[in-house]
């Protein structure tokens, strides 16, 4: 068991640790709304909220991205998400997962402009009571930089 641990902690490093990585950091900020529709809610509808996140995207000599946001949001207070897919810093297709309030989905990066549909678990406590949360927002680069780390052979 502990052979299995320590494999599957060492590939991750191994993998990702001797790449060529860009990196950039970012304010978003966020529009959209939140849809509950379920029969015997206590409302049904759509809802408005905004948000403005920090965050960084990183990017692997493999097309890989990872990213990760913290921020402010209304109506939760604040709200997170990290995300992993392929593209680029400027383009690309990710999965996010926000633990706060909880959902799930795919996230869209064009450009500045990025698009997201997330599905709850229409839980009052965990996801708010609602089903779908739609976002449309606009990043500011704050920095970028890139590392070339050197391969071992």
């Amino acid at each position: 068991m502990k052979k299995l641990i320590t494999i599957l902690l060492l590939v991750p490093i191994l993998a990702l640790g001797q790449t060529e990585k860009k990196s950039r950091q970012f304010i978003e900020i966020n529009g959209g709304a939140a849809i509950n529709g379920g029969a015997g809610d206590a409302w049904v509808g759509w809802f408005p909220g905004a948000s403005i996140l920090w965050g960084t995207t990183t990017q692997y000599n493999n097309n890989f991205v990872g990213e990760y946001q913290l921020g402010l949001a209304f109506p939760s207070i604040v709200t997170g998400k990290c995300a992993v897919g392929f593209g680029n810093l400027d383009y690309n297709l990710m999965l996010g997962l926000r633990p706060w309030p909880l959902f799930i989905g795919p996230q869209v990066k064009l450009g500045l402009l990025t698009f997201s549909a997330e599905w709850g678990a229409r839980d009052y406590v965990i996801s708010l009571e609602t089903e779908v949360i739609l976002t449309a927002g606009i990043r500011l680069k704050i920095k970028s930089k890139e590392k070339k780390l050197k391969k071992i052979n």
